[in-house]
């Protein structure tokens, strides 16, 4: 199973445009039908450079989980050298089939009818991808990258993009 390319256009997603959501414009992955577009998190050394907004207090990153919910430790590095770390958490992408609220204080970025299955058919599941909920940016400080989780609990963490507010 996967997203579908289609439905997520319909829903706002296209390559290189941006999807806002929670207060934050994250940029969708510019890439070709097919292509990976977002990082399956864990196994470390997963660094993501982030360019803040000016002004930026906060952080959020785009992503869902598979096979259940998901939840890890990231590292936020400041240019001074000090670094930061805080929880975030995905809801399943189906959220359980429809069952499930999202959690973790996740909020709903993209919400599609249907997730595309390999052969050619689709899944009438309705499929989510989320924002996290806030990360508090140290006060004086200018944030340089995020390192995702080196390991995660529950399902496998997708990652498709980070934004600060």
């Amino acid at each position: 199973w996967s997203y579908s390319a289609k439905a997520l256009a319909t829903a706002g997603a296209v390559p290189g445009g941006t999807v806002t959501s929670g207060g934050f414009d994250f940029t969708w992955p510019a890439v070709a039908p097919g292509a990976p577009d977002n990082i399956q998190v864990g196994g470390g050394d997963q660094v993501l450079d982030v360019k803040p907004a000016d002004g930026a207090t906060e952080l959020s990153l785009l992503g869902s989980a598979s096979d259940g919910p998901s939840t890890g430790t990231v590292t936020l590095t400041y240019t001074d050298g000090t670094t930061q770390q805080a929880t975030i958490g995905f809801s399943d992408w189906t959220l359980g089939g429809g069952s499930d609220q999202p959690s973790y204080g996740n909020v709903t970025a993209l919400h599609t009818t249907y997730r595309d299955v390999m052969g050619g058919s689709v899944d009438p599941v309705g499929t989510d991808v989320f924002a996290t909920a806030p990360i508090a940016l140290q006060a004086g400080r200018h944030l340089a990258s995020v390192t995702l989780p080196a390991t995660t609990d529950g399902g496998d963490m997708h990652v498709f993009a980070v934004a600060t507010a």
